[in-house]
Order: C-alpha cells, then sequence, then structure tokens
C-alpha cells in the first residue's frame, strides 16, 4: 500500500493499492525482456521531445 500525501505539510490524501513481490516480478521479467530486445515499445529521449512539441502547438 502507498500512502499519498500533501507536498506542503504530508497531510495524508488516501492510499493505492500496490503489487506485492510475487506480482511484480513477472512485469520486472517482462519490461526487462522488451528492453533487451530493442522492442519499439520504448522511446528514446529525442522521440519523446519530439512527441511532446507536437501538443504544445496543437
Amino acid at each position: 500500500m502507498l500512502k499519498v500525501v500533501q507536498a506542503l505539510d504530508r497531510a495524508p490524501i488516501g492510499e493505492v493499492q500496490t503489487d506485492d513481490a510475487a506480482a511484480l516480478e513477472p512485469k520486472l521479467q517482462a519490461a526487462e525482456r522488451a528492453c533487451r530486445s530493442g522492442s519499439s515499445a520504448f522511446f528514446t529521449s529525442s522521440e519523446v521531445h519530439s512527441r511532446m512539441s507536437c501538443f504544445a502547438w496543437a
């Protein structure tokens, strides 16, 4: 469980359910496989900046 607080005074806002270690491990393994295979699901920083600039001019 992740506790969410206000930045100014750390007053509680709420809680967010998080994965336990057993649920997180397959997700980390899938991300590692995708990264090692050069998957196009990930963008380089220049591609991200290029895509973001499109929104600035829209």
